[in-house]
């Protein structure tokens, strides 16, 4: 079993050399709508889930040649609903359905298995979020903590555990948190315009929610290792198979309180971003956090997260933009708890996949299309 550790890595650079991304080297005329996901297989080609659509494809950067996966459904080789797409061994991968005990195993671009609810392995999981896999098979997903009477205490806790395909031992890795500091929900309220309603109109106020959660964000990287990404204070922890979990230092001391001209900066980027919310009015909207999350799940995703494992051991976590840095940035973590430096994009890029030399990237368009690109790294 792993526990966390009450062991610093030491102190931090508190600054981050900013880092851009060389040009393009591929691009895929395919639209996308909501890009979850991208797994690079060793002859270049990548294996992409759209999780709005709820498809799978293979893409070829080289003809430009995009093919479904698999279909639609709920029998062998079909999926209901698809979430991230998570690298084993070699060319093997593995994709949970977001809200049902089902796996999904590739290997390269051919579905082979399909595990459902009676798999050993799916219930030993249950129907938590699997947070990543490594190269041996081990699938690390989170678990609700529960007291001796099986109830869930407190709501917002979790267990980290990874499972052994193989032997099906179950290690309990460290505990998460959805630290209530850092989850709010801002409202958006206005005028909703005349509806008609059998032959007659009426009108009333409709409200949006505008959702700030930012529960500490999991990484699983190749070789075993774990980050945890910590919301407040900010940090990432690192656990080593076979150690203790030790605990990062604090990352960027700043704390911004979430003032006016912060609230219009999110209105104006999630407006430019991805059209929502309908409004860029702060008069209009209500229930905002006091500071700004260091980090949140990305908006619109379901199976979202805010932290990418690197191929070369680093983590990439996704930070959000403010009054004074008006574009995509993410931090770039190194396992000693060091900020190495933070890659930005332009608003309306996302990075959403990494390869052995490559970083995949979405570019949406002003009616929210998605289309994918292929940039050297580093």
């Amino acid at each position: 079993m792993w526990l966390l550790s009450v062991e610093a890595l030491g102190q931090s650079r508190q600054t981050a050399d900013a880092v851009r991304l060389r040009p393009l080297e591929a691009r895929l005329n395919e639209e996308f709508s909501v890009i979850t996901s991208v797994r690079e297989l060793s002859d270049g080609r990548v294996l992409v889930t759209d999780e709005k659509d709820s498809r799978v494809v293979v893409a070829d950067f080289r003809s430009d040649e995009v093919s479904p996966l698999g279909r639609r459904g709920s029998g062998p080789g079909e999926y209901t609903q698809v979430g991230r797409v998570w690298p084993l061994g070699g060319d093997s991968s593995l994709l949970k359905e977001p809200f049902a005990p089902r796996w999904i195993i590739f290997d390269g671009t051919r579905i082979v298995r399909t595990a459902g609810a009676g798999d050993p392995a799916t219930l030993l999981v249950g129907g938590t979020m699997v947070q990543g896999t490594d190269a041996r098979g081990g699938v690390v997903a989170t678990r609700v903590a529960r007291d001796a009477s099986g109830r869930p205490v407190p709501a917002d806790s979790y267990y980290v555990v990874r499972v052994e395909r193989s032997t099906m031992r179950v290690d309990t890795v460290a505990r998460v948190e959805s630290t209530e500091g850092w989850a709010a929900e801002a409202r958006v309220s206005r005028n909703a315009p005349p509806v008609a309603v059998r032959g007659a109109s009426s009108s009333g106020r409709r409200s949006y929610v505008l959702s700030f959660f930012a529960p500490d964000q999991l990484a699983v990287f190749p070789d075993g290792w774990i980050a945890i990404a910590r919301a407040n204070p900010y940090r990432v922890d690192w656990c080593e198979p076979g150690k203790r979990c030790r605990i990062g230092p604090r990352l960027h001391a700043e704390h911004l309180p979430m003032s006016a001209r912060e609230k219009r900066a999110y209105l104006e980027v999630a407006s430019r971003t991805h059209s929502w919310p309908p409004t860029t009015d702060v008069s209009e909207t209500s229930g905002w956090p006091d500071a700004v999350p260091a980090f949140v799940t990305p908006t619109g995703r379901i199976d979202g997260s805010a932290v990418l494992p690197m191929s070369d051991g680093r983590l990439l976590i996704e930070r959000l933009p403010t009054a004074d840095a008006m574009w995509m940035r993410y931090d770039l973590v190194t396992r000693t708890g060091e900020l190495a430096g933070q890659v930005r994009l332009p608003l309306g890029e996302r990075i959403v996949g990494q390869g052995v030399r490559s970083l995949y990237v979405t570019v949406t368009d002003s009616i929210g299309v998605q289309r994918l690109q292929r940039h050297p790294w580093p």
